[in-house]
C-alpha cells in the first residue's frame, strides 16, 4: 500500500482575492488625502466618526443591552478636553485626541455608578439627564466659552494641508480601531458575557458572570471611543459649542 501524496492549501483562491480587495480598499483608504478634493476629505472624516459612533453604541445597546440615550455627553467631553489640552495646556492638538479619550473614559466612572443604579427605561433617561448636565455645567462656565463656544486655535494654526492630512488618518485609525474592539470583543469571553446579559441579567449573574464589572468594562471602552472620535469630529471642525457636542 502507497502513500498518497497530499498538500497543504492554506488559503484557497476566493480568500486570496478577497485579501486583495481588502488591501486594495486599505490602500485607497489611506491615500485619500493625497488625490481627494478638500471638501471630500472633510466629508469621509465625519463618516469615519460617525462609523466609529456607531459601533461604540452598538457594543452598549446592541450587544450589552444598555440603551444609553446619553453618549453624547462624551463626545462634547471629548471636544472640550481637545480644545483645553491644546489651547490652554499647549500639548501638540493630534496627541490631545487620545488624551481627549482618556478624559472622556475617566469621566465615564463615576457616571457609571450613578447611571448603573437604574434599569431599562430609567437607564436610558438617567443617561439623558446626564449628558444635559454636562451641557448646562459647560454652558453656564465662562471660562470654557460658555454657551458662545470655543475656537481650537491651535489646531487652526497648523495649516490646512497638515491639519486635513492628519485629521483624516486618525479618524481612519479611530474607526478602525472601533470596529476591530468589538470585533475583539464579540469573539472573545467578554462577548458571550455581554449577550447572556443583555439576554437575562440575573441568570447571567447566577452563572457566574461579573455583571457589574462587565457592564462598567464596556462602558468605559464606549465613553473612550465616543470621547476620541468626538475630539478629530472637532478638530475638523475647529469649533466647538456646548448645543452642538452634547446633542
Amino acid at each position: 500500500m502507497t502513500d498518497r501524496a497530499f498538500t497543504v492549501v492554506r488559503t484557497s483562491r476566493p480568500q486570496r482575492v478577497a485579501l486583495a480587495v481588502v488591501a486594495a480598499i486599505v490602500v485607497i483608504a489611506v491615500s485619500v488625502p493625497l488625490w481627494a478634493t478638500t471638501q471630500t476629505a472633510r466629508t469621509l472624516i465625519s463618516f469615519l466618526t460617525l462609523l466609529a459612533f456607531a459601533e461604540m453604541w452598538n457594543l452598549l445597546g446592541g450587544y450589552a443591552g444598555m440603551v444609553s440615550v446619553g453618549q453624547q455627553a462624551y463626545i462634547g467631553i471629548g471636544a472640550y478636553a481637545l480644545w483645553i489640552f491644546s489651547d490652554k495646556i499647549g500639548l501638540q492638538p493630534f496627541l490631545s485626541v487620545p488624551v481627549a479619550g482618556v478624559v472622556a473614559a475617566l469621566v465615564a466612572i463615576p457616571t457609571a455608578a450613578l447611571v448603573f443604579r437604574l434599569r431599562g427605561g430609567y437607564f436610558a433617561i438617567g443617561t439623558w439627564v446626564v449628558a444635559e448636565t454636562y451641557r448646562l455645567i459647560i454652558s453656564n462656565n465662562e471660562q470654557v466659552g460658555g454657551g458662545a463656544g470655543v475656537t481650537l486655535t491651535a489646531a487652526g494654526q497648523m495649516g490646512q494641508t497638515v491639519r486635513l492630512y492628519g485629521t483624516y488618518w486618525m479618524a481612519l485609525v479611530v474607526a478602525a480601531g472601533a470596529v476591530l474592539v468589538v470585533y475583539y470583543l464579540l469573539r472573545s469571553g467578554t462577548g458571550l458575557a455581554l449577550t447572556s446579559i443583555r439576554d437575562n441579567e440575573i441568570a447571567s449573574e447566577s452563572l457566574g458572570v461579573r455583571v457589574w464589572r462587565t457592564k462598567l468594562w464596556v462602558y468605559i471602552i464606549s465613553a473612550f471611543g465616543f470621547g476620541v472620535a468626538g475630539a478629530v469630529l472637532y478638530l475638523n471642525l475647529l469649533f466647538i459649542t456646548p448645543d452642538s457636542a452634547y446633542r
